[in-house]
This record gives C-alpha cells, sequence and structure tokens, in this order.
C-alpha cells in the first residue's frame, strides 16, 4: 500500500512500530495461542449446524468482532495494544468454551486445557516486573513495591511526597498533573491515592485540578465540586515542562513546600 508503518496518522507514538516477539513484558506480550484458538473456534463454529442455527450466539460473536473492527478503526498501532485487545480476549472465551465443549470430547478439552496451561507457565514465572522464581519476586516484595516495578525511578519521591503530606495533616489535596488541558499518561496517579490513606486514620480527599482548558473543568464550578478547599497540592509535571511554584486555586494562593524528582513533583502549601 505503500504506506509507512510509522506513518503518524496510523501510529502512536510517532517511530514507535516494533515487532516484540516472544516478550514477558505483560505491557507487549501477545496471545498467539489464544489468537489461534479463538479464530479456530470460528472455523469449527461455522461448520457446526447445532451451533450454527443458534441466533444469540451469532450475535455474540458479530459483536466481539465488530468491536475488534471498531478497536482496529477508532485507535491508532501502539506499543502497548496488547492491553487494549485483553478485554476481547477474555469476552471470547465464553465463546471457544461453548464451541469446543459442544464440538469435541473431553479428553480433546484435557489436551487442549493442558497445552495453554503449560504455555503459560513462561510467562508467569518469568515475568519481567512481577516475576515468581526470581530472587525478588511478589512474594517477598510489598504491594506498594510492587506498584512500582517498572517505575523505579518513582517509588523514593511519591513515598516521600506522600510522607510529607503526612506529617501535615492535611485531608483535602489537589492533584494537578501535567501543565496541558489534557494531560498525557506519563503522569501516575493512583499510587498517590494508596500511600496517602494508608496508615492514616483520617479519610483523605483528592480531587484534580484541571488546567482551564479541559473540557471537565466547567465541573469545578458546579456543586459540590465547587466547595473543595485543599489544604495542599501535589503538581507534577514531566521533564519537559517548567516546575510549578505557585499556584492560584478558588481564590487561594498555594506556594511550593516541598519538592521531589528534580522538582518534577512539587507540593503546594496555602
Amino acid at each position: 500500500m505503500g504506506v509507512d508503518m510509522n506513518d503518524p496518522r496510523t501510529t502512536w507514538p510517532l517511530n514507535s512500530y516494533t515487532v516484540p516477539g516472544l516478550s514477558f513484558d505483560e505491557n507487549v506480550a501477545g496471545n498467539p495461542l489464544h489468537l489461534l484458538l479463538i479464530a479456530l473456534a470460528i472455523i469449527v463454529f461455522v461448520f457446526n449446524k447445532e451451533l450454527r442455527v443458534k441466533n444469540n450466539v451469532i450475535g455474540y460473536v458479530l459483536a466481539l468482532i465488530g468491536g475488534f473492527l471498531l478497536l482496529c478503526w477508532m485507535l491508532k498501532i501502539q506499543p502497548y495494544q496488547s492491553r487494549h485487545h485483553l478485554s476481547l480476549f477474555v469476552l471470547f472465551s465464553s465463546f471457544v468454551g461453548l464451541v469446543f465443549n459442544k464440538s469435541w470430547n473431553r479428553h480433546v478439552l484435557m489436551i487442549l486445557a493442558v497445552i495453554t496451561l503449560v504455555a503459560s507457565i513462561p510467562f508467569m514465572v518469568n515475568n519481567k516486573y512481577r516475576p515468581i522464581a526470581a530472587e525478588q519476586n511478589i512474594f517477598n516484595t510489598s504491594r506498594n513495591e510492587l506498584y512500582f516495578a517498572n517505575r523505579k525511578y518513582l517509588k523514593e519521591p511519591y513515598f516521600a511526597t506522600a510522607d510529607f503530606l503526612k506529617k501535615q495533616n492535611c485531608e483535602t489535596i489537589g492533584l494537578s498533573l501535567g501543565g496541558t488541558a489534557v494531560p498525557s499518561g506519563t503522569y501516575w496517579e493512583y499510587p498517590f491515592w494508596v500511600l496517602l490513606q494508608e496508615n492514616n486514620s483520617k479519610t483523605i480527599q483528592v480531587q484534580h485540578i484541571l488546567h482551564p482548558d479541559n473540557r471537565s473543568n466547567v465541573k469545578s464550578k458546579i456543586y459540590p465540586h465547587n466547595n473543595f478547599n485543599p489544604c495542599a497540592i501535589i503538581a507534577v509535571r514531566s521533564s519537559k515542562e517548567e516546575p510549578v511554584k505557585e499556584m492560584v486555586v478558588q481564590s487561594s494562593t498555594y506556594v511550593s513546600a516541598w519538592s521531589a524528582n528534580s522538582d518534577q513533583i512539587n507540593v503546594l502549601i496555602k
């Protein structure tokens, strides 16, 4: 077709197209065996007269195929595309189970089950970020540390940020991620929710402080969101952005009282 695989019209981010091959990275690992089983189930379904007349099954599989095509049409090719496909693979599993159960005896089904289980062992044992067999594994690593398995450089700054805020006895915290109208996935939010609440008897309220041009910012002017008056704001910026030293929210001025990760994370206090 004469179209470059890294054409920005089809691929995001630019120059990111690769074929990872066999990978134990949960973010990019493919599901070739499961894809083959789905394809086989569709072929068997087409030639199985008993199943072919069930309108609900036909509607179900057509909806799944349509969902897959819609996903390919709406989203550009991305390094983490396999994560987007996960829900479809899960939904296809019931269809595969139904077709195989109606078409083959239990001995064949047992063989297929053993093959899929054995094939999954290397990915489970040697997972790149959460292995079972490695010296540092999921059994001797705390849950909070596992959050940072593939972003270890953020562990200390995030833990330190949460510890600082706990010492301030702050219960209402604003979260400002990025300086653009639509923040990218670079900014990592959910560990803050966990770390701020951990070993804290108080219920912590966290609310986003959105860019004025963000479409959802209108909600901040509507009850009950317009009553949010944080005692501190966590401002996270990328290395390409200027660190936040001051911010005005709800007519109150917040200034930086603490920073981490080369000023990419700033805690602003009234």
